[in-house]
């Protein structure tokens, strides 16, 4: 029987293959917004938020000076500061009598652990902020919880596009109940379930992400959380690997040999950091929001999402 040699760039586009299918909430976020971390210190770079301001009016032939104000431009940080990988341990028996795809036996395993492992860092990122809007989510009143939530980021200017709505596995069964209770006549873009995304309700793409808190969910624009991935470079001493990107993910593949114990070692992994974008500036007694005007009456908010957590 002729050999069959396993190329290291086919087993990584493979792997990259699996990322990008499998992942949910780290495509609904801010990708990658800023260049490369090589040589930035504390592996950390900055991400510009533009300024926002607003305009001021004045009565025509009115002849009194003019008020000239400044921008202030923001930024968000972002850190690679974790490394998701996952290790497996490949016997010289496993490769003789036991795998019969590499792919999907070794490496589908691998890159799934490391796709959970990149979710639950963001979800712990998401959970962990300290958010200026909150609602309580009615399981009497599930779309009008959501549009409570809607309301709330129309409020404080939120673009309308790349909105999104994603709910723990609680929440998420009060939508369904409530999708699968209206008249047979509804739109059947509202009543569309396909893999996570639930269809469109309240004017949100709802994603059901089963990592969240059951009774947790989180309305938000995809600018109000930034995530970034690097794929470390291979090592010359390993037997082969290889690194790459596709859909925004990093990841390096690399296998070699113990022969002190007869077994391959097959491992994956990323560096992965991410964050919170705050906005300086303040809610008014409309909760509407307005940007720090130069004065120094705003702080740093988080005015791009909103957090619902379950009710009666």
């Amino acid at each position: 029987m002729a050999n069959t040699f396993i190329k290291a760039t086919k087993v990584v586009s493979t792997a990259l293959g699996v990322l990008e299918r499998e992942t949910v909430l780290p495509n609904l976020v801010w990708r990658d917004a800023a260049g490369g971390f090589e040589g930035v210190y504390n592996d950390t770079i900055s991400i510009r938020v533009p300024a926002y301001v607003t305009a001021r009016t004045r009565a025509l032939r009115n002849t009194d000076e003019i008020s000239i104000d400044e921008l202030t431009e923001t930024k968000v940080d972002v850190t690679l500061d974790t490394d998701v990988y996952k290790g497996i341990k490949v016997t010289d028996e496993n490769l003789t009598l036991d795998i019969t795809d590499f792919s999907a036996q070794v490496l589908g395993p691998i890159l799934r652990s490391i796709v959970a492992g990149i979710e639950d860092d963001l979800i712990d990122t998401i959970s962990a902020a300290t958010y200026a809007l909150t609602e309580t989510f009615s399981e009497a009143d599930p779309l009008g919880s959501v549009l409570a939530a809607r309301k709330a980021l129309n409020k404080c200017y939120a673009p309308m596009n790349d909105r999104v709505f994603a709910c723990g596995a609680d929440i998420e069964e009060l939508i369904l109940k409530d999708l699968a209770n209206r008249e047979s006549g509804a739109p059947s873009a509202e009543n569309a379930l396909q893999d996570a995304t639930v269809g469109k309700y309240g004017g949100f793409r709802i994603v059901s992400v089963p990592g969240l808190a059951p009774d947790e969910a989180y309305a938000f624009h995809k600018s109000a959380f930034v995530l970034s991935s690097r794929a470390p470079a291979v090592p010359g001493g390993v037997a082969w690997g290889e690194s790459g990107s596709a859909g925004g993910f990093a990841i390096r593949v690399i296998k070699d040999y113990d022969a002190s114990h007869l077994t391959d070692r097959v491992i994956g992994n990323c560096y992965i950091g991410s964050d919170v974008v705050y906005d300086d500036g303040a809610l008014n007694n409309d909760e509407q929001f307005f940007p720090e005007d130069g004065s120094g009456s705003g702080s740093p908010i988080l005015v791009r999402a909103v957090k619902l957590t379950k009710g009666s």
